[in-house]
């Protein structure tokens, strides 16, 4: 049976994963996995593309959409993605499998390539925000 993510306790924290901040609790998450193709076609390739397996740079990307946890949390992110900063977080999210509900936790070092907020009048602040990681996205601990 496939795993069911539950939506309704998304976090996003920066710092070590255990004792890191909560930035936000998210509402909407999307991850995006590229890779570069090189291609090695030449004119001995018969007219048909020919690529390099196992080359080309790998892009993990970490789209988030919610709530801020406070307006620290704000001040921060936004910080960090108008200066540059290259920093660790996590996003922790419940699984449902058969039943049980355990914990997933993604922890990625990554810059914040955009960052978007908005509101409504008598509503709560939201925020979208895209984290380019940098190295690789590891899954740390599932409880």
């Amino acid at each position: 049976m496939a795993n069911k993510a539950n939506g309704d306790d998304f976090k996003v924290y920066i710092g070590s994963v255990g004792s890191g901040t909560l930035l936000a609790h998210v509402t909407s998450v999307g991850f995006s996995s590229s890779r570069d193709i090189v291609d090695v076609t030449d004119k001995d390739s018969s007219q048909k593309r020919e690529l390099l397996g196992g080359s080309g740079k790998l892009t993990k990307t970490l789209s988030v959409q919610g709530f801020y946890s406070d307006s620290a949390s704000r001040t921060t992110l936004q910080t960090n993605h108008d200066v540059g900063t290259k920093d660790d977080y996590y996003l922790v999210y419940p699984l449902m499998d058969s039943g049980n509900s355990t914990a997933k936790t993604e922890a990625f070092e990554a810059v914040i390539s955009q960052i978007e907020a908005g509101g409504e009048v008598a509503g709560e602040m939201t925020f979208s925000a895209t984290f380019e990681a940098s190295g690789a996205v590891t899954t740390v601990a599932e409880s």
